[in-house]
């Protein structure tokens, strides 16, 4: 593994974490006793930094993801998002998820529909009061006593430059409960605007073969900062994979954007080799990125983790693969305005 700093905080992280969306529940759970197995086989292949939510699975992700690292918990970094929550309707809603997940592709329709109901019933808070219950639930949770990394979980730029979230996680600081906060943005705009805000540790964005394009912009400002930058979805949400089928959110997410993400995907499959699957592929590419901290490939299995991780052992990108990758994110540029306009990225 390969360990980096995560900007100025003083830690350090794995270059690839674990993205922690479907653990303890969603549509692609398969029970608690793998996760948690998964999670502790990452801690011995050197994984350091696992990133959470409180609304993923309703905060299963981060009871499971606590208990797992109850243990190593003093080697490890642990993020946390905070700011998106639902209705009692769509809590309900997606409680259903547990029901369909065992039968699989007999009843994917469904799957989807939960997972668009999912994406246009969020909503943002970003008020003080909703800020500290929410990391009073998440330390509690995770049987910490601080968060490591605090995320605000897509704000927009007006709410960012308003600042009363970043006041409210200065005041967490003092208090011990946040060591240092960050912002999880949907796209390379909002995260240059989340670079301006103070005390801002970290910004997140998707990085992958598909997008964004001009990261470069990004990485430069942060690093003048001495701000990190972190990596999510190198696997673009399952599209650079060869499990299309299983594409967390699908058509559900991107509409009628998403046939022409998914021919994009199907146009690197180029990259793949009798050594190197199109996933390793992808994850190695975000990896090698000048002034990436880390990247975070979601897992489910022990064994899909392994797979992952094994994305530092494969054939490294030739500049034909990065002309090809080059190539992918050209089709998907103008995708990201009507993409952000739904902030679903």
């Amino acid at each position: 593994m390969i360990h980096r700093p995560l900007g100025s905080t003083g830690l350090t992280v794995s270059a690839i974490g674990l993205g922690c969306q479907s653990l303890g529940g969603g549509l692609y759970h398969r029970d608690d006793a793998e996760t948690l197995r998964m999670v502790r086989r990452a801690v011995e292949l050197g994984v350091t930094f696992f990133d959470t939510a409180d609304h993923y699975s309703q905060g299963r992700s981060e009871t499971v993801l606590g208990q797992a690292l109850a243990g190593p918990g003093d080697r490890v970094v642990i993020a946390t998002k905070i700011g998106t929550s639902f209705p009692a309707g769509t809590r309900a809603a997606l409680a259903m998820r547990d029901l369909v997940r065992p039968v699989g592709k007999a009843l994917q329709p469904v799957k989807k529909l939960l997972q668009r109901y999912r994406f246009r019933q969020g909503r943002s808070d970003f008020t003080p009061d909703a800020i500290r219950r929410s990391v009073e639930a998440s330390l509690g949770r995770l049987q910490v006593e601080a968060i490591d990394l605090l995320q605000f979980h897509k704000p927009d730029a007006e709410t960012m430059r308003a600042g009363a979230l970043f006041e409210t996680a200065q005041r967490l600081q003092a208090e011990g409960k946040v060591r240092h906060y960050g912002v999880a943005c949907v796209d390379l705009d909002d995260a240059l605007v989340a670079l301006e805000q103070p005390g801002v540790a970290t910004v997140q964005i998707a990085i992958n073969c598909l997008e964004p394009a001009g990261l470069d912009r990004l990485t430069d400002a942060a690093a003048a900062r001495g701000v990190a930058v972190i990596g999510r979805n190198p696997r673009a949400i399952s599209l650079l994979t060869d499990t299309h089928e299983e594409t967390m959110g699908d058509a559900s997410a991107y509409g009628p954007h998403h046939a022409t993400r998914l021919a994009a995907a199907r146009s690197l499959r180029g990259l793949i080799r009798p050594d190197r699957t199109l996933a390793q592929a992808a994850i190695r590419h975000a990896v090698e990125l000048q002034g990436v901290a880390s990247v975070l490939p979601r897992a489910v299995t022990t064994a899909e983790l392994e797979a992952n991780l094994a994305s530092l052992d494969v054939p490294p990108l030739t500049p034909a693969d990065q002309a090809l990758i080059a190539k992918a994110q050209a089709m998907t540029a103008p995708l990201a305005g009507p993409i952000r306009q739904g902030r679903l990225a």
